[in-house]
């Protein structure tokens, strides 16, 4: 599924026919004013917008045109008194696709000759919407339907007959959230019950189901919800008996109840305890696995509060806040739940204003600034107090999501503006943890129409990433095959983890639709790491026969006798061709070529491993053939010196003092013609 790109949204135009409407209905205005005002409920009204041209806008399309056949529908029911009942509404529709910044389209333009050539009660799309339909809608299991050309850049779209667009609400039994006599519980939010009686008190910090609810479908954390509301006594009764994680794990309806307090958690006892014991001075959510329980008095109190012992728990609380080296804003924060659950809600407000006050690090700052917030948010209701404490906080620490959602919270209660609303957009598509808050917090229900569809179009997106991303990671996985034997082990890991990430996808809940795109990114990453590395293992590979090439070929060119080995030539031609091809084929980056370039660098090889097996035999040759020249050369000196010693020896023999026979024999003429 995909969906409009985030600088891009989905334009819906509703073009009144004020003539033919004034005809039909006699209290014609008021009709267009309830559409109006019943679009405003679900989508942001957009600068320029009139009674004339209403333009709004959407997150998807579906949700765009599921409002308005919704909104039609109610309309006739609330005005039977039309002329003609069987004719469609006198109200032009058309939606676009554009830049959040667009603008300058012709049909904004309520006079626009196009208008003349639309039928009334028909819904149009633009060409920019027609070419994107397939892609936006891939997902959305609409009734069968095509299209019709019906001005230039506009087409009709035609429904079957009897079937009709609607958008599935993602948790559309907020109001039980508000059923009860009580006030909005400061924990939870629920009017069931006081903050002294909320289940969330019975909580152990370390019971979290926040990630086992992402991991559930969509579509079945309302039903699984909607149950456990209509019936929460058994969950109840199961948390007053001790949760623990593994009990979360093994029981979906129970996860998906504590889940809903896991939402709220910050405001609750549990999580005083979890951020007092918790080391570190920076503002975190997380809660360790083993808390370090370092405070007596803190964990006692906290203990007493729990049980209801709430005057034990007070004592214990001044106790701490009495001493030098105490964790006074921790023990103020203490003593304001208890004075919640003991109803004396102006003494909550002293103490959390105290502990703001004495606050000494982020943590503290931030999580006292949150439940004041809260106090002026539901207990005792003041717009103004709590958008400056919502503003105090976002000092401390501008990017901390919860501060965000607090001011967020704050502005709805007021009014509802369209850069509120693109606040909470970012948040929730920011902080995965915010979706589930806010698809459950009857806090939002002023803006329950706008959240809906609002989180329908981040669903959309977030299956569109997921998808390409898992399709990018299959494309990956597939290239790696062509670079890597079958049998190969990375090659067969990353397949496995492509196929975990099919079935994951197919759960469609949020957190595994998050997990498919992040993990599907790192195979994505991991393939192409992988073809790089055997990459340059055989780009190293090849450099290192072209070197042994180069030593061979060195040699040969030095060698002396290369008439006796005339096929090492052809061996180091051949050698040469083949690495040329190779360092080509590798030049191209591709599986086949790669595959290719192996196999040459294998043939080179083994061609220059036939010449190095001559290399032996010609190295003896040449030892051999250098030997018999020097001994030849020797010898031939040899007899040289004995010649030239024999004719210098009879030459000076008359003139040397020799022995009388010596001296007769080398007169000798007969032995001077032989020598």
């Amino acid at each position: 599924m995909a969906k409009p790109k985030p600088k891009e949204a989905i334009l819906l135009v509703v073009h009144p026919l004020a003539y033919q409407g004034a005809r039909r209905f006699a209290d014609w205005e008021e009709l267009v004013d309830l559409l109006r005002e019943r679009l405003r409920r679900t989508a942001i009204e957009l600068p320029g917008s009139t009674r004339l041209l209403l333009l709004f806008s959407f997150n998807h399309p579906r949700t765009a045109l599921a409002c308005v056949t919704e909104i039609f529908s109610a309309i006739k029911r609330r005005f039977p008194r039309d002329k003609h009942p069987d004719a469609p509404l006198p109200v032009q529709i058309i939606v676009h696709v554009r830049r959040r910044d667009g603008g300058g389209e012709p049909f904004l333009d309520p006079n626009a000759d196009l208008w003349t050539r639309l039928a009334p009660g028909a819904m149009h799309v633009t060409s920019a919407l027609r070419y994107r339909w397939e892609a936006l809608m891939a997902d959305e299991n609409l009734p069968p339907h095509h299209f019709e050309q019906a001005a230039p850049g506009l087409f009709r779209l035609e429904i079957a007959e009897g079937a009709t667009i609607t958008a599935p609400r993602l948790f559309p039994h907020r109001h039980l959230l508000h059923k009860g006599s009580h006030k909005p519980c400061f924990y939870c939010g629920m009017r069931q019950h006081p903050p002294g009686a909320c289940p969330s008190r019975q909580l152990p910090p370390q019971a979290y189901a926040l990630s086992i609810l992402g991991h559930l479908p969509v579509g079945e954390i309302g039903d699984r919800l909607h149950q456990a509301l209509s019936d929460p006594k058994p969950h109840i009764a199961r948390i007053k008996a001790g949760v623990q994680p593994q009990d979360l794990r093994h029981d979906a309806n129970l996860a998906v109840y504590v889940g809903y307090f896991d939402c709220f958690r910050i405001f609750q006892p549990r999580f005083l305890m979890a951020a007092a014991f918790t080391p570190g001075s920076r503002w975190t959510v997380a809660c360790s696995e083993r808390l370090k329980i370092d405070n007596h008095n803190l964990h006692l109190g906290l203990d007493c509060l729990r049980v209801g012992n709430h005057g034990r728990a007070e004592e214990l609380f001044e106790k701490e806040y009495g001493k030098t080296a105490g964790k006074h804003a921790f023990a103020l924060i203490g003593l304001a739940l208890t004075a919640l659950e003991r109803g004396r809600t102006q003494d909550m407000a002293t103490y959390l204003d105290r502990a703001r006050s004495m606050a000494q690090t982020e943590k503290e700052r931030i999580y006292a600034g949150l439940l004041l917030g809260r106090y002026y948010l539901l207990v005792a209701p003041d717009y103004y107090k709590a958008k400056e404490t919502a503003e105090l906080v976002r000092k401390t620490r501008p990017d901390c999501p919860d501060s965000r959602y607090l001011d967020i919270l704050v502005e709805v209660q007021k009014r509802v503006e369209p850069h509120t609303l693109e606040a909470l957009r970012k948040l929730l598509r920011d902080e995965p943890e915010f979706f589930l808050t806010a698809m459950l917090d009857p806090f939002l229900t002023p803006v329950e129409g706008f959240v809906e569809e609002m989180q329908h179009g981040l669903l959309a997106d977030l299956q569109q990433r997921a998808d390409h991303a898992l399709g990018e990671a299959k494309g990956a996985c597939e290239d790696l095959a062509g670079w890597l034997p079958a049998d190969d082990d990375r090659l067969a890991e990353q397949r496995r983890t492509v196929a975990s990430l099919e079935e994951e996808r197919q759960q469609h809940s949020y957190y595994g639709l998050l997990e498919v795109e992040s993990i599907a990114n790192g195979v994505t990453q991991g393939c192409q790491r992988i073809v790089r590395e055997v990459l340059a293992e055989r780009r190293k590979r090849l450099r290192e026969t072209i070197d042994r090439y180069d030593k061979l070929l060195a040699y040969w060119k030095q060698y002396p006798y290369p008439m006796f080995f005339r096929r090492c030539v052809h061996l180091l031609h051949e050698s040469r061709t083949l690495l040329t091809e190779a360092q080509a084929a590798l030049e191209q980056e591709k599986g086949k070529e790669f595959r290719r370039a192996g196999e040459l660098i294998d043939q080179a090889a083994r061609l220059l491993d036939a010449f190095a097996d001559k290399e032996g035999a010609m190295r003896w040759l040449q030892a051999a053939l250098e030997s018999g020249r020097i001994f030849g050369l020797r010898l031939l000196g040899c007899e040289i010196a004995v010649g030239l010693a024999s004719v210098l020896l009879f030459a000076l023999a008359p003139y040397l003092p020799l022995p009388n026979g010596l001296a007769r024999l080398a007169d000798d003429p007969v032995l001077r013609r032989q020598t």
